[in-house]
């Protein structure tokens, strides 16, 4: 599948960057001082974890809300994800033959955002990706939103800390899958006038024994081929590699809303948390929003 965003007529048209798998990170070691044994599997036993936390002093979340990605893209994806015809499900609500509203999904992951939000830290929308890792890395709370590209810059600020990886709570039943997708592709530029040495560069990267070596080992990459040794993956990476070698996985879908939906979709969840509007209002900007924009 890692493919499937550059490949037409039998063509590829991009080398994938690495693949990268997202959901609630935790720190262990504060699961473990609050006595929690089995890992959420639904939004109420995630409300039930963050309770028992807050009982021992410990903060559930800290967020970062005012990365518009992570709530408008990574988290909205778990409703996208989860669908069979993800373009046919876009093109019935930009036509009005339903309506977000129609989406049991969507309906959790509106009190799945509201969730993290109430269980977290003041201000969300005024703490960045830095400091939420930062935080995070530092104890002040048990989990966040984020995926394995975090591993190395938390275990640069602090070695010793055990992180695992849990499914976000979207779906009602046997909550198991994590999205995987591809953050980026090496193209080439067909005007480019050292084109062959540019494929021969791409080559060397992925085949050498040099160039896997420093994917694996320096940058941590899941390699999106078929014939990398996957086995030596640990901490986050190796977490998201057990999901993907069980098939435990959706897409990343988000990319298929029209252009600058995800965008404006920030300032009417931040409306929806803030309590400036309700959940039926913000359904309603997003009917409008998808519209407007697909007609576009």
């Amino acid at each position: 599948e890692s493919l499937d965003a550059v490949e037409n007529d039998g063509r590829i048209f991009g080398l994938p960057y690495n693949l990268e798998g997202y959901g609630l990170v935790y720190n262990k070691t504060l699961f473990e001082e609050a006595g929690i044994e089995d890992l959420p599997k639904s939004l109420e036993e995630l409300e039930e974890v963050c309770l028992l936390l807050q009982e021992e002093g410990i903060l559930p979340f800290y967020n970062a809300h005012q990365e518009w990605w992570t709530l408008s893209m990574h988290s909205f994806n778990t409703v996208l994800g989860v669908k069979e015809d993800i373009d046919g499900y876009i093109e019935d609500i930009a036509l009005g033959k339903t309506s977000f509203g129609d989406d049991d999904y969507l309906y959790r992951w509106l009190d799945y955002i509201r969730l993290i939000t109430d269980y977290g830290q003041p201000d969300p929308f005024l703490t960045g990706y830095t400091a939420q890792l930062e935080a995070f890395a530092g104890g002040q709370a048990a989990m966040i939103q984020q995926g394995n590209w975090i591993q190395d810059v938390i275990l640069d600020l602090n070695p010793s800390m055990e992180m695992g990886l849990i499914p976000i709570p979207i779906e009602a039943e046997d909550n198991h899958r994590i999205p995987v997708g591809v953050p980026g592709y090496w193209c080439i530029n067909n005007r480019s006038k050292v084109k062959e040495e540019a494929k021969e560069f791409l080559t060397w990267m992925v085949e050498s024994d040099i160039g896997r070596k420093y994917q694996a080992e320096e940058f941590k990459f899941i390699p999106g081929y078929s014939d990398y040794n996957v086995d030596q993956y640990d901490s986050l990476s190796g977490e998201v590699v057990s999901y993907i070698q069980e098939d435990d996985i959706y897409g990343w879908y988000c990319t298929k809303m029209p252009v600058g939906f995800t965008n404006s979709l920030q300032g009417t969840i931040e409306n929806y948390l803030e309590g400036f509007i309700s959940k039926d209002q913000m359904i309603e900007q997003m009917d409008r929003q998808l519209r407007e924009r697909f007609s576009n």
